[in-house]
Formats: structure tokens, C-alpha cells, sequence
């Protein structure tokens, strides 16, 4: 039984952790040579051309990891979910490389996830007696399916805006979702866990705290850690009961508040204002904390604390016997909607009532990023290898 632990938890992650590390500082070199970069503009943070191969290096690391893991663990992926994370992997590159319209590319995602619930069998069919109900329509299925998911592949997309924010989230929520998978004895789906969470790890450090072997994830690795985390929830959403606890559907929206409820509200302002739901602008969450003069790891600390909220309330409920399946979900929701939409209006408000004090914040941010960069200076010269 502990061998058998050990192959599901471990395994897969040390695996992709290495597989990825050994392939970074190459994908690197490869991305500088054919000039694969993220040049900066106005509404993007870097200051410099930055690589944008690193969901090469992502796909290769779950992959690798899923197979390999996934023989002593007894359980195999669906072939629909790497037919799928290559689809997502070719539209991301593609659009790094010559940019890809927005609606060819959710065309793209939900033909993505549509091979996934065709041939995988993996789709939102059963609220898992939310609401009192239980398994759905396929007239219901099917559309819940593709909307929801491309949704999530699209939220995902777009907080991928902070060095290490996407990364962090990754390894947080990808672990939960795997405790739970081990839970509901769905072995496959543990190992593609916590081998996503484990080739996130070298990733992140070198994003973040690394210069020479600095790289972005790109589309192409959004997208990639987009179709799998769509993968991990359909399949938690038909595991239901399996995985022992009664709020399947309220976890889910715990787990990844952050992309659903910040692309929500981005994209009710942006239709509000008459603009594309797509155009581009900077009033995602993580820009509201770069506007005070956070720096990126801070910002994706305060970030994951924003996401990590709800699932503490979550967790509390869950062990609340007297709170009912469906008020269970509606506490959730409105502690989702407090920490994105009302947080966002808090500080904005604040910033155009009480200017002095929002200025006197960035000021003192500025000065501390720049005794944060001082201390970070030896950890820099342990990940680039100096």
C-alpha cells in the first residue's frame, strides 16, 4: 500500500519535475534562435523579449510523467485527452508565433473539448444532486460541456499574466484535485495531478526567481494546462460521491475562482463598455496589484491567498453537517464574488477617493521591491546555475 502511494503521489512528479528541468534551459535557447519571444507593448508587463516555448516543455513533462507513472499506478489517461492537450499545444504555439484570431482560437478550444467528451466520455453530466439534481440530459450535457470548459481554458488563458501566478496555482489546485482523484481511487487521474503539479515546480522557479533561463508559458502552455484542468473537472464532476465529500460542484468553484470570476467580471465590463469581450486592456486582478507597485511574487502571493479564500470557507462547510448541498454552493459563490468583484471595486474606489494615501501605498511598494530584489540575488544565482 505505501509502494502503491508512493507511484501515485510521487512518482509522476519528481518524473515530470525532471523531465521539465532537463528541458527548459534547451527550450530556452531554442526560442532565442528562432526568435520565439514575447515582445513587450503597452498593455503587457515584461520590459524585454521574453522566450514563450514553455508549454513544450509543460506538455512533454505531463505527458512523459502520465505514461510512465501511470503503468505502476494501474491506470491509463484517455488517448483523447493527449489528442486534445495537442490540439490546445499546436493553436497555443501557432498563436506565440504568427497570432491567432480570437475566434478561430476558441473555435480551436472547443473543438478541444468536444474531442475530450466524444471520445474520452469526459463531460459535466451530473450537478450531483445540486439544486436536486443528478444526471443530465445530453441536450443539456453537451452544450453545459463545451461552454463550461472552453470557459475554463479561457480564464485560465488570460490570469496568466504575472511571472509565477499561473504556475503557483497550478501546483495548489492541481494537488487538491489530485488528494481527491486518490480519494475516488481514479488512479489515472492522480497521477496527471500531481504530474502537472510537479512539472510547474522548475517552471516556476526559474520564472520567477531566474533570469538566464527565464521563459513565459506562452498560449501554447495556457492552453495546454487549460484542456487538462478542464479534463480534471469533468471528471471530478462525474466522480460526484466517489471521492467522499458531498460538495463536488461548490469545490469546483473554490478551486478555480480566480479564472472564472476574474474573466467574468472582465468580461461584463468590457461588454458593459461596448467593447469585444476579447479586447485587450488591464483590468485583470493581478493588474490592480502591479498598478500599486507590487511586485510580480508578491502580487501572485496576494493572488493565490484571493483564490485560497473561498476554499477555506469550503472546507469549513463541508464539515458542517446542518449546512445543506445547496447552501453549501451559495456561500461559496457569494465568497467568490466578494474577493474578485467586490475586492476590485474596494480598491478602485479607493484609489479615486483618497489619491494621497493610494500614492503614499505605491511609493512605499516601490522601495520595498527593490530591497525584495536585493535579498533574492543568491536564490537568482542557485537557479540559473551561477
Amino acid at each position: 500500500m505505501i509502494i502503491g502511494l508512493l507511484f501515485e503521489l510521487f512518482l509522476p512528479a519528481v518524473l515530470a519535475a525532471v523531465v521539465v528541468a532537463a528541458l527548459h534551459p534547451r527550450l530556452v535557447k531554442i526560442a532565442i534562435m528562432k526568435n520565439i519571444v514575447d515582445n513587450p507593448n503597452a498593455r503587457k508587463l515584461n520590459k524585454e523579449p521574453i522566450p514563450v516555448l514553455g508549454g513544450a516543455g509543460i506538455f512533454m513533462g505531463v505527458m512523459i510523467a502520465s505514461v510512465v507513472s501511470g503503468v505502476p499506478a494501474g491506470g491509463q489517461l484517455p488517448v483523447a485527452v493527449f489528442a486534445a492537450t495537442g490540439i490546445m499545444l499546436y493553436t497555443g504555439v501557432m498563436d506565440d508565433i504568427f497570432s491567432i484570431r480570437p475566434s478561430v482560437k476558441l473555435v480551436l478550444q472547443v473543438a478541444a473539448v468536444a474531442v475530450m467528451a466524444f471520445a474520452g466520455g469526459l463531460m459535466i453530466d451530473d450537478f450531483q444532486g445540486l439544486w436536486g439534481v443528478y444526471e443530465l440530459s445530453p441536450w443539456v450535457a453537451w452544450p453545459l460541456t463545451l461552454l463550461a470548459l472552453a470557459g475554463l481554458i479561457n480564464g485560465i488563458n488570460l490570469i496568466d499574466g504575472v511571472d509565477g501566478l499561473l504556475a503557483l496555482f497550478v501546483i495548489v489546485v492541481a494537488s487538491l484535485c489530485g488528494v481527491l482523484f486518490m480519494r475516488g481511487g481514479d488512479a489515472a487521474f492522480t497521477v496527471l495531478s500531481f504530474a502537472m503539479a510537479g512539472a510547474m515546480i522548475p517552471f516556476f522557479m526559474h520564472n520567477v526567481f531566474g533570469r538566464k533561463y527565464k521563459m513565459f508559458l506562452g498560449d501554447g502552455g495556457s492552453l495546454v494546462i487549460g484542456i487538462l484542468l478542464a479534463a480534471m473537472v469533468a471528471r471530478l464532476a462525474g466522480l460526484g460521491a466517489e471521492v467522499r465529500v458531498k460538495g463536488v460542484v461548490a469545490f469546483i468553484f473554490a478551486a478555480f475562482s480566480l479564472p472564472i470570476f476574474d474573466t467574468l467580471r472582465v468580461m461584463v465590463t468590457r461588454i458593459a463598455q461596448g467593447r469585444p469581450p476579447f479586447s485587450p486592456d488591464q483590468i485583470h486582478m493581478h493588474h490592480l496589484f502591479i498598478r500599486l507597485e507590487y511586485s510580480h511574487l508578491v502580487t501572485t502571493g496576494i493572488l493565490m491567498l484571493i483564490d485560497l479564500v473561498p476554499l477555506a470557507v469550503w472546507l469549513v462547510l463541508e464539515n458542517v453537517a446542518s449546512v445543506s448541498l445547496d447552501a453549501q454552493f451559495y456561500i461559496v459563490i457569494a465568497v467568490c464574488m466578494v474577493m474578485d468583484f467586490g475586492l476590485y471595486w474596494v480598491v478602485g474606489l479607493w484609489e479615486r477617493r483618497c489619491p494621497e494615501a493610494y500614492e503614499k501605498v505605491r511609493l512605499r511598494n516601490a522601495g520595498r521591491n527593490e530591497r525584495l530584489a536585493g535579498a533574492l540575488v543568491r536564490l537568482r544565482r542557485v537557479v540559473d546555475g551561477k
